[in-house]
């Protein structure tokens, strides 16, 4: 699985936690058209392995084969009629316990990914600053046109975490937070003597 789909399962375990987990279904899709012996080595990898689905697996989430077929589709509607309704971990955190989504498992993972990608950010930001400098000392220009695009492209970049931390955060927390993202972005720009702002 890639990065993001890591995070994504993260996410997902987060949303339902463990009461919920026990209801959800993965369906492997085109089971069909894959060689048994394959699909049952995959299926074994998937379920077995921490970077797949283990850790809901392990959390009793079934894994069910669908071989795009009716048939198929209703047994994996029987078996998820046989479940008993439980409250995803999101609903008792905020309805329950009151709490505003940036305080929820959910909302504290996202401002985690956030915080990362701003980190990861400031280090690209500190290193297309370097290769400006080295770039406009060796005049060469169609490098500095390339870092001038790759500065456009973390700019943008940047404006997203901005906005995404927005959604997740109420009015008094966002400054503290949008301050500090533009405050690097502005110290970037001026330090390039491209007075430019996110």
């Amino acid at each position: 699985m890639s990065g993001s789909s890591i995070r994504s399962m993260r996410l997902f375990q987060n949303i339902c936690g463990d009461a919920a987990l026990k209801n959800a279904i993965v369906v492997l899709n085109m089971w069909n058209l894959v060689q048994p012996e394959t699909g049952h080595e995959r299926e074994k990898e998937l379920k077995t392995k921490d970077t797949f689905f283990k850790p809901i697996v392990d959390r009793g989430t079934d894994i069910l084969h669908h071989d795009n077929t009716v048939e198929s589709a209703h047994a994996i509607l029987r078996q998820m009629l046989k479940n008993k309704p439980a409250p995803l971990a999101i609903q008792s955190e905020m309805v329950t316990q009151k709490k505003a989504l940036y305080q929820t498992s959910v909302g504290e993972a996202m401002l985690g990914e956030l915080a990362m990608l701003e980190q990861n950010h400031r280090r690209e930001m500190e290193t297309l600053q370097k290769e400006m400098e080295e770039a406009r000392r060796e005049q060469d220009e169609v490098a500095q046109a390339e870092i001038q695009e790759a500065q456009e492209n973390l700019e943008q970049a940047a404006a997203k975490i901005v906005n995404e931390r927005t959604r997740l955060l109420p009015a008094d927390k966002q400054k503290k937070s949008s301050h500090k993202i533009q405050q690097s972005c502005l110290g970037f720009w001026k330090s390039l003597g491209a007075l430019k702002c996110c």
